[in-house]
C-alpha cells in the first residue's frame, strides 16, 4: 500500500495540517514553523521538568528535563542549519 499524500512524516505532522486562529480562521502556518514551535515546546517542557526536579530534589526528573531540553536544542540547531541552506 502506497503512503497517502497526507501521511505523517518523522515529526508527526502531515503536509496538509491546517491551523486555525482563535476566531476559527485558517492560518497559513508553514511546515517549518510547526517544527520550530514543536522544538520550542520541547525546550520549555524540558525546562519545566528540570525546574520541578530541582524544587522536589528529584534527580531523575531533573535529568529527564535536561535531556529533553538538549534534544530540543539539537533539533533547533538542525532547523537553523537547514534554514541557512534554504536562503
Amino acid at each position: 500500500m502506497a503512503p497517502s499524500a497526507c501521511s505523517p512524516n518523522l515529526t508527526g505532522y502531515t503536509d496538509n495540517d491546517q491551523v486555525t486562529t482563535p476566531r476559527g480562521e485558517l492560518s497559513a502556518v508553514s511546515f517549518v514553523d510547526k517544527v520550530k514551535v514543536k522544538n520550542k515546546v520541547g525546550k520549555l517542557r524540558g525546562r519545566g521538568k528540570e525546574t520541578a526536579g530541582k524544587a522536589t530534589d528529584n534527580r531523575d526528573l531533573r535529568a529527564d528535563g535536561a535531556s529533553e531540553r538538549g534534544i530540543a536544542d539539537l533539533r533547533n540547531a538542525g532547523e537553523k542549519t537547514k534554514d541557512a541552506f534554504r536562503h
